[in-house]
């Protein structure tokens, strides 16, 4: 398979793609040897029925890449209709196209929320608009689709003398409300429905439940709290997270991607950026680079950070690694220009360590980079990578605790703290202090945000594992199976 996958051209019609992806088909043997039901025989003409479609749109398309020759056959495969013919059944399963203009002796209608209800639907993308709304065409306008879904919807519900209409109430932690199409409809609510034929409904209060006094400890001595910044962090936003991230260890399992992990690249910069500014150059010798000898500059911090990705990688993950090289030169050629006018910067240190103790709790932090100004004070910067970070909001309250915690655990007096925003797009510095606009206000500010990082820092210690419940539904997702959040909001409401 993968000499096969080598093998690919590089461009090919829909037609040439269409024997391809057969070929590779067959040489997954499928559908097998087993002998093929009447669904199972009529799915396989549909798909064939499908590629054979696809290798028509040769004759309105030029060639195209394999990514784009998949993208376009997953598309087609989404939107096709296909409902295998059977005998007569019991109870079937359709759709509400498939299902439309048919009788029913009884009939369950179900997912009607305002979400389902319309039905989203795309328009025709060869026609033009206006073309469209002078001859009404289907899907043309809202006012179009509406109509139709309304039609559907009260079509069904009058197909069956028994008919019965159910949504979901919440779905992946949002809640959901019945479509607005019903109101429509002569119904009658039937809030107290049993859903028929489930075995977890008979289980229904067989038992109470009791309530457990189980407190949490506090931190003890010797104890290891990891994440550094980022549990005092989760521990001012939502307590619990930072019980279970910060004390009981765990870890989330995030999803695959496409493409290179945003953790991968981000610390691709992070070494790289450390690697130009080791031997910790001042403003006067960053502005002295220049010609052959700063492009060689950049490409040895480059190849100190590509290094450990490249080796043993695949054809597909160098290629990306090479797209991602030129990203990250074209944002050094940047970030060296803004770092050669800032004033009064002489780089300290980069990439070192500093340990914050409270109590029972101790911290070991990293910092990316330290610059000192021409009166031995020092200003913190941070590289961030991902989306953009701010260190106050407009009323100078902190957005992130990060580089407080960092000024309080140094030993030197701290006139700034900055975070860096690096990105294809732009490079913005975000901070206080020094060279910022609240300069005159900043050892205030910085005693202030010292002492609610003290009162963090003490809830943390206590034990405190409270769950926010302002937060939103997609903050709260990923530790919803431990912290019920869906279930105590909703009582809560």
């Amino acid at each position: 398979f993968n000499s096969s996958r080598q093998s690919l051209p590089d461009f090919a019609s829909f037609s040439e793609w269409a024997l391809v992806i057969k070929e590779v088909i067959d040489q997954f043997n499928w559908p097998g040897e087993r002998s093929l039901d009447s669904p199972d025989f009529q799915l396989i003409n549909r798909w064939y029925e499908l590629l054979d479609e696809f290798s028509q749109l040769g004759i309105i398309s030029k060639k195209m890449t394999p990514n784009h020759a998949i993208s376009y056959l997953e598309k087609m495969t989404f939107n096709a209709l296909f409902q295998p013919e059977t005998k007569d059944a019991i109870i079937e399963l359709l759709g509400p196209l498939d299902a439309s203009g048919a009788e029913f002796d009884a009939l369950w209608i179900a997912d009607v929320t305002s979400n389902n209800w319309p039905p989203s639907r795309a328009r025709p993308y060869l026609i033009s608009k206006k073309l469209q709304d002078k001859n009404n065409m289907p899907d043309c306008n809202s006012n179009e689709i509406l109509q139709h879904a309304s039609l559907l919807l009260n079509n069904l519900i009058a197909s069956s003398v028994s008919t019965v209409v159910s949504y979901s109430t919440n779905i992946d932690d949002s809640d959901q409300t019945a479509s607005f199409l019903l109101e429509q409809s002569r119904h009658k609510d039937q809030n107290d429905l049993e859903a028929p034929c489930l075995h977890a409904v008979s289980l229904l209060k067989i038992n109470n439940l009791e309530e457990v006094n189980d407190p949490v400890p506090a931190v003890l001595e010797g104890e290891q709290i990891i994440g550094g910044a980022k549990t005092i962090q989760q521990q001012h936003e939502d307590p619990i997270s930072a019980f279970l991230f910060g004390r009981l260890g765990i870890n989330i399992i995030y999803p695959q991607v496409v493409g290179l992990p945003a953790s991968m690249r981000g610390s691709i910069i992070h070494q790289a950026l450390y690697k130009l500014y080791i031997d910790l150059p001042s403003r006067e010798s960053i502005r002295s680079w220049s010609g052959n000898a700063l492009q060689s500059r950049i490409l040895k911090a480059i190849n100190f950070a590509f290094i450990e990705h490249e080796d043993n990688a695949d054809n597909v993950l160098i290629k990306l690694l090479k797209i991602e090289r030129r990203r990250v030169e074209a944002i050094f050629y940047k970030l060296i220009k803004i770092d050669s006018n800032r004033p009064f910067l002489n780089i300290s240190s980069v990439e070192g360590r500093l340990e914050f103790v409270f109590r029972n709790i101790r911290l070991s932090l990293r910092f990316d980079r330290i610059d000192t100004f021409s009166d031995g004070t020092i200003e913190i910067i941070d590289y961030k990578t991902g989306s953009k970070k701010r260190l106050l909001n407009k009323k100078n309250i902190a957005e992130d605790l990060q580089l407080f915690l960092y000024a309080m655990s140094s030993d030197k007096s701290v006139s700034s703290l900055t975070f860096v925003n690096i990105d294809s797009r732009e490079i913005s510095f975000d901070g206080a202090g020094v060279n910022y606009e609240n300069t005159i206000t900043w050892p205030n500010l910085l005693e202030k945000i010292r002492l609610e990082i003290h009162a963090i820092l003490e809830n943390l210690s206590a034990g405190d594992v409270r769950i926010n419940l302002d937060q939103n539904f997609k903050k709260a997702r990923q530790l919803n199976l431990l912290t019920r959040f869906t279930e105590l909001q909703r009582d809560q409401s």
